[in-house]
């Protein structure tokens, strides 16, 4: 909480018990100490991309620790959770009141207000799969969907409640994204250094969903993250970026080969089962420990 340099000097000098008090009493009914905390974020610069999000994570992290004991001490915060305000919050140019955070799933995932994003996904039965909700990381002709976000953001609660809504449809929302969104969303963990370990597992042990699922090429996730992992391997070793893509990705192909991926599965270009595939790149190149340890573990599932 950041009250002011007065009022912190004030809780500090009359001890805890009375300075909990003087935080309660700072913070009860008031909106405004909500809104400013949303006014910092509207005016940070550039902020409209996955990769600006996770760049600035801290200053929604910091959002979501002024907000949420602001919820402790205003529990009818759900009360201001209706229709009405779930319309007005929903598309860009978005308002920077109290109610938004209350309102909009996007906005309530990407400050990781967990209680907030619950409720509107448990009680109000938002939509989860339509991509309709504007947020910060969106530009006035954009939409989230919310599943992408909820991965990049990196909360495994927020992303376990998403999964468990009773409403979850893959087809409506690859029709919203105009995308196959159940093999998008797999490959997109996979291939993502944003996205946590934490939250891939999370993905993947979710009767949701199919890690198998076909893109329009009839690719599956893990054919789509080995093919990248071949390209990034074979990109110079001077390129940095490249072996941070690797190290951060290797755990995620792993997690996906012990989630019992399908390894008989084809490459659509190669012709060749993804276990064969993986032991082609390994005689290509074999002092390649990355291809050396995929190829072990998927033979130990084989076997």
């Amino acid at each position: 909480m950041h009250p002011g340099t007065d009022l912190l000097n004030l809780c500090v000098s009359v001890g805890r018990a009375d300075a909990r008090r003087i935080r309660t009493e700072y913070l009860r009914d008031n909106d405004e100490y909500v809104t400013a905390s949303l006014v910092k974020l509207a005016f940070v610069p550039g902020i409209a991309s996955l990769s600006a999000f996770r760049d600035n994570l801290h200053r929604f992290d910091k959002c979501r620790d002024c907000i949420s004991p602001w919820m402790e001490v205003n529990p009818d915060w759900r009360d201001r959770c209706t229709d009405e305000n779930i319309r007005r919050c929903k598309f860009p140019p978005l308002p920077l009141g109290v109610n938004l955070v209350f309102n909009n799933p996007a906005v309530a995932i990407e400050i990781g207000l967990k209680d907030a994003f619950r409720f509107l996904v448990e009680e109000k039965k938002i939509n989860v799969n339509k991509a309709i909700w504007g947020s910060y990381t969106t530009d006035l002709f954009e939409k989230q969907i919310l599943l992408r976000l909820a991965l990049v953001r990196g909360d495994a609660d927020i992303l376990t409640c998403l999964l468990s809504a009773d409403d979850l449809d893959f087809s409506e929302m690859s029709a919203s994204a105009g995308l196959p969104m159940e093999h998008h969303a797999v490959t997109f963990a996979a291939s993502n250094g944003w996205v946590t370990d934490e939250c891939f597992k999370a993905l993947l042990r979710h009767p949701n969903v199919n890690i198998n699922a076909l893109d329009g090429r009839g690719a599956t996730p893990l054919c789509t993250v080995l093919r990248a992992l071949k390209k990034w391997i074979r990109t110079p070793r001077a390129h940095s970026e490249r072996r941070e893509k690797i190290r951060q990705r290797m755990p995620k192909i792993m997690l996906l080969v012990e989630a019992r991926a399908n390894l008989l599965a084809l490459d659509p270009l190669s012709g060749l089962t993804l276990i064969e595939y993986a032991r082609t790149e390994l005689r290509n190149d074999p002092g390649n420990m990355h291809w050396s340890d995929i190829v072990a573990k998927m033979e130990e599932i084989i076997e």
